[in-house]
């Protein structure tokens, strides 16, 4: 490909073919995620979903690499609790933790926890 600039410059570039990725597309957002990515996963359902005081509420939940402590994964769980946390590394460990918008509670955080490997189902 030529490209020539409008003082008389002249620059030669090759021409790269596009090649597919996989990619994450979180909130609308189009990117590939080289450092985090992956397929596991963590939900919060049944016996792990985010309560307060007892009841199921929706608080926000946030995934750490655990070897740096970079926020890698966030949501929010629903109003019933359950949550779900995608595109994760399954050979790295995490700390999920989930917060208080509030600021009424501590966080509650999960340490050393390696997400599942496969798709959750819907």
């Amino acid at each position: 490909m030529k490209l020539l600039i409008s003082d008389g410059l002249l620059f030669y570039a090759s021409v790269r073919r596009l090649t597919p990725l996989n990619v994450v597309v979180p909130d609308g957002l189009l990117h590939k995620d080289h450092l985090n990515g992956g397929t596991g996963y963590f939900a919060g359902t049944a016996g792990g979903i985010v309560t307060v005081d007892g009841r199921p509420a929706s608080r926000r939940v946030l995934c750490l690499r655990r070897d740096n402590f970079r926020l890698v994964r966030d949501t929010w769980s629903k109003e019933d609790g359950t949550y779900l946390l995608q595109h994760l590394d399954p050979k790295l460990d995490y700390i999920v933790m989930a917060v208080d918008h509030e600021a009424r509670w501590e966080p509650v955080a999960w340490d050393w926890v390696k997400p599942a490997d496969s798709a959750p189902s819907p």
